[in-house]
C-alpha cells in the first residue's frame, strides 16, 4: 500500500478556521485510501484527525529549523 506524508502542521489548536478544516477532512478521506502519515508540531493536532492515525512529530512550520529538514 503506499504511503502518503501529510503535513498537518497548519491545523489551528485555537480556533478551526478554514485551512484547518480543510486539511482535517482532506486527510480523513485520503486516510480512507491510502496510508497517511500525519506531519504535526503539536500532539493535540491529531483530536482533528481520524481516529489512529500514524504521526511524526516535526518543528512549527513558521520555526526557522524549518530550512534545515531533510
Amino acid at each position: 500500500m503506499k504511503t502518503l506524508h501529510f503535513d498537518a502542521r497548519f491545523i489551528r489548536l485555537d480556533q478551526h478556521d478554514g485551512i484547518s478544516r480543510f486539511s482535517a477532512e482532506l486527510a480523513k478521506a485520503l486516510n480512507s485510501k491510502l496510508r497517511v502519515v500525519a506531519i504535526v508540531h503539536d500532539l493535540r493536532q491529531l483530536e482533528f484527525l481520524p481516529t489512529g492515525i500514524e504521526y511524526v512529530v516535526l518543528n512549527h512550520p513558521q520555526s526557522p529549523t524549518e530550512f534545515f529538514i531533510v
